[in-house]
């Protein structure tokens, strides 16, 4: 069983493709730590593609296999590779911390593997396996 849905706007379709997801996982008996944290992936990396990397549009697939749930984004932004480079170490408070960038850690630290490919066509695709437990 495979769940596919296309983001072709911002905030609004994102939390529509969240909710849809988060049925197919429900119903898929995923647990709803599972859920809460696909749902996190989804809005993270669909929002990021749209607003920094000039994607008009999102295709979402998620597929439940072997313990994992595996998230694969791809769309037709700029390249970006959310697996290349280091992180920027924590601020010393909150207060201190710089707004945005905190996202693509929470994805790292969710995920159980990331991978990015670029197609030749122009696709980003980002894939990310999501423990189940």
């Amino acid at each position: 069983m495979i769940f596919r849905q296309r983001i072709a706007g911002g905030a609004a379709e994102v939390s529509v493709a969240q909710a849809a997801l988060a049925g197919w996982m429900a119903a898929a008996g995923a647990s709803p730590r599972s859920i809460t944290r696909a749902e996190m992936v989804l809005e993270e990396l669909a929002l990021n593609a749209q607003r920094h990397g000039g994607a008009p549009e999102v295709l979402v697939e998620a597929s439940i296999a072997a313990g994992l749930c595996t998230l694969a984004l791809e769309d037709s932004g700029q390249p970006f590779d959310p697996t290349a480079g280091a992180l920027q170490p924590p601020a010393a408070s909150l207060e201190a911390a710089p707004i945005g960038g905190l996202g693509l850690a929470l994805v790292r630290r969710n995920a159980e593997a990331l991978r990015y490919s670029r197609s030749a066509d122009g696709y980003n695709r980002i894939e990310v396996d999501l423990a189940l437990s």
